[in-house]
C-alpha cells in the first residue's frame, strides 16, 4: 500500500500540474477579440474618437488595423483610443 501511494501521489500531482498549464495556456490564446476600430481625429474637439465600420482585433498580429480615407490613412484603437488595435489575420 505505501508502495502505490509513493507512485500515485507524484503521478497525480504530476498530472495536475500538466493539466493546469495546458489550460492556462488554451486560455490566453484565445483572448483575441474582434472590435470595431476608432479613429483619433484631433481637428473634431467634440468628438476626437469617431467609429469606423473596420473590424480589428485586440492581439497584437504585427500590423497595425487602418482605414483610409480622403484626409488619409489612420490607425485604429479601442473605443476611447486608448490602446492600438490590429488587423484581423
Amino acid at each position: 500500500m505505501k508502495k502505490v501511494r509513493k507512485i500515485a501521489l507524484p503521478l497525480a500531482i504530476l498530472l495536475i500540474g500538466a493539466g493546469s498549464a495546458y489550460a492556462t495556456n488554451v486560455a490566453s490564446e484565445s483572448k483575441a477579440i474582434e472590435v470595431f476600430g476608432y479613429k483619433y481625429d484631433p481637428a473634431n474637439p467634440e468628438q476626437p474618437c469617431e467609429m469606423t465600420s473596420q473590424r480589428c482585433e485586440t492581439i497584437n498580429t504585427g500590423l497595425s488595423c487602418t482605414v483610409s480615407d480622403p484626409s488619409g490613412v489612420h490607425n485604429l484603437f479601442n473605443e476611447g483610443c486608448e490602446s492600438e488595435l490590429f488587423r484581423i489575420p
